[in-house]
């Protein structure tokens, strides 16, 4: 099954915004194909939700798409929590140490959904949800020293432009 599918499936049903949740994913896998052509990383930025989203394991991404791709969703997904401070806190924490594991490629992938997931979102929310949009700015400078990577510079200029309004 491939990665469209299987975000289709286990997310049918829910929204972002008054879109289907499909259009968010897509509009992040756009982001990740102008970067890298790295299978695994292309199916990760299409289920870079499904762990927070919906009933889907680790071990069933780990069985249908492999290590790697199962490993990065891992990795951008936020650990449980009281709050979404705390769940963005305990994320940071989850980065630091899985720095000392994983390799490169695996945080290339990493890095580069984190920023196009953030830009999506700031780009729906640009001319919507002020709440939303003032949330990731008071954001921006931690979530930056966490995921920031040379490579991906433009979709952060990018999110520096949306941010600089607010």
């Amino acid at each position: 099954m491939d990665a469209k599918t299987f975000a289709f499936i286990h997310h049918q049903g829910q929204n972002y915004g008054d879109n289907s949740f499909m259009s968010h994913l897509h509009q992040v896998k756009i982001i990740v194909e102008k970067y890298l052509s790295d299978n695994s990383i292309i199916q990760a930025a299409y289920l870079h939700d499904i762990l927070e989203d919906t009933n889907c394991t680790y071990m069933d991404l780990y069985n249908v798409f492999g290590e790697k791709t199962a490993n990065v969703i891992w990795l951008v997904t936020d650990p449980k929590g009281e709050n979404r401070k705390e769940r963005k806190k305990k994320l940071y924490q989850k980065i630091e140490e899985a720095k000392l594991v994983f390799d490169g490629n695996v945080f290339n992938g990493v890095y580069l959904i984190k920023a196009a997931d953030r830009l999506v979102n700031l780009q729906n929310c640009k001319n919507g949800s002020k709440h939303m949009i003032y949330m990731y700015k008071q954001e921006h400078e931690e979530f930056q020293k966490h995921f920031y990577c040379i490579l991906y510079h433009d979709i952060w200029n990018e999110m520096d432009k949306i941010l600089i309004d607010v």
